[in-house]
C-alpha cells in the first residue's frame, strides 16, 4: 500500500508554494518540473477515463472543446491550448470544471506551467499569461525568422512545445527545425540545438544536429526529450552541450506525428498522433511499447483495450497521465 505524506524538501517546490509530496514506498519525491508533476514512476494500468469534454462533439459554448492541443499543468490545473476554440482553457483535475483563462488567441501551439506563470507559443511569437488572472504579456514577438537576440530582435518561424528548466525556457522553434533557449533572467534568446538550412535528421552537437519540424519538448531536469515531427523520432539533448542524440526511431518505435512528450524520469510518453496511440519509451533502454491505443481513429475509454483518436497534448500531475484527443476530450490515465 502506498502512503502519501506532507513536507518541505530542500529545493524542491511545487507549484512555487514549498510544497512537496514524498512517495515513502519506493522512495521517491513529487515536485513540478517541466510544466508537469512528475519524480515518481508512474503506475499506469491504463485505465482510461474522460475528464473534461463530450466525446465527439465540436465547440458550441463554454463546456466544449474544439480540437484540444497542447496542455501543461500546476498539479491542481489542467491549462489546455483549444486551437478550435482559439482560447486556453483551465481544467481543475479534481472535478473536470473547466473555464477560460485566455480568449481569443490564433495559431496557438505550446503551452507550459512554471511558478504562477502560463507561457505559450502563438505562431511566431512567445507570451506569457498570469495563471490565476489570464492577463497576457508578449514576451517575443518580432515576426517571422531565425535571429538570435534580444527583445525586440529575436524571432522564431512557427514555434511549438516549450519547457522550463532552472531559469531557461527551452522552445522546439518548428520551422526552423531549431531548439531555442531563452535566458529568463537576460531575456535573451540563443540556438541550442539544431540549423535551419536542414530540416533532417542528424545526431551531433549544436547546430551539426539536424531537426525535422521539432515539435513537443520535456525534461527529467537532466536532459531535453523533443519529438521530431516529421522525421517521426525521439530526441535526446544535453541542454549543457548541446548534443543531441536519438532515443527511439524508425520501424520499431513506429511513431507517426509524434506531438506532445511527459516524462517520469523512468518513460517518455509520446503522443503518437496519426496512428492514434500513446506510446512509452525507456529512457536507459529506447525500447518503446504501446500503452494504449490500437490505430483506430476514435475515442473508447477503458482498460487496456481504450482507444485515442489523434492523441496531441499531455501533461502529468505525478498519478495521473492526461492526454488531449481529437475527439475533443481531455483523457486521464491511471
Amino acid at each position: 500500500m502506498r502512503y502519501w505524506i506532507l513536507f518541505m524538501p530542500l529545493g524542491l517546490l511545487l507549484g512555487g508554494c514549498g510544497v512537496g509530496i514524498s512517495d515513502v514506498d519506493i522512495g521517491c519525491t513529487l515536485a513540478l518540473l517541466g510544466g508537469e508533476i512528475q519524480g515518481c514512476p508512474l503506475h499506469l494500468q491504463p485505465d482510461v477515463t474522460i475528464l473534461a469534454g463530450i466525446n465527439g462533439a465540436a465547440a458550441s459554448d463554454l463546456f466544449h472543446f474544439s480540437n484540444p492541443g497542447n496542455m501543461t499543468t500546476d498539479g491542481t490545473s489542467l491549462y489546455v491550448v483549444d486551437q478550435g476554440a482559439q482560447e486556453i482553457r483551465k481544467v481543475t483535475i479534481s472535478s473536470g470544471v473547466e473555464s477560460v483563462l485566455v480568449p481569443g488567441r490564433v495559431a496557438l501551439q505550446g503551452i507550459t506551467y512554471s511558478g504562477g506563470v502560463v507561457y505559450f507559443t502563438e505562431g511566431d511569437n512567445i507570451h506569457f499569461a498570469d495563471a490565476t488572472s489570464g492577463a497576457v504579456t508578449s514576451f517575443f514577438s518580432n515576426g517571422l525568422g531565425t535571429l538570435d537576440g534580444a527583445i525586440g530582435v529575436a524571432q522564431f518561424n512557427s514555434a511549438g512545445g516549450l519547457v522550463v528548466l532552472g531559469q531557461s525556457l527551452y522552445v522546439a522553434d518548428t520551422g526552423n527545425c531549431k531548439i531555442r533557449k531563452i535566458d529568463l533572467t537576460l531575456n535573451f534568446v540563443t540556438s541550442l540545438a539544431g540549423n535551419s538550412a536542414f530540416c533532417s535528421e542528424a545526431d551531433g552537437t549544436g547546430s551539426s544536429a539536424h531537426f525535422n519540424n521539432p515539435a513537443g519538448i520535456a525534461t527529467d531536469g537532466t536532459f531535453l526529450y523533443v519529438a521530431d515531427l516529421v522525421g517521426n523520432t525521439l530526441r535526446k539533448i544535453d541542454p549543457s552541450t548541446g548534443v543531441t542524440t536519438t532515443l527511439a526511431s524508425g520501424v520499431t518505435a513506429s511513431f507517426s506525428f509524434p506531438r506532445g512528450l511527459v516524462t517520469d524520469g523512468v518513460y517518455v510518453y509520446v503522443a503518437s498522433s496519426l496512428n492514434h496511440r500513446v506510446k512509452r519509451v525507456r529512457i536507459t533502454t529506447g525500447e518503446v511499447t504501446t500503452l494504449f491505443g490500437d490505430g483506430t481513429a476514435t475515442t473508447t475509454p477503458g482498460g487496456a483495450g481504450a482507444q485515442v483518436d489523434a492523441p496531441v497534448g499531455m501533461t502529468s500531475d505525478g498519478h495521473s497521465l492526461f492526454v488531449s484527443s481529437g475527439s475533443n476530450v481531455i483523457l486521464k490515465v491511471r
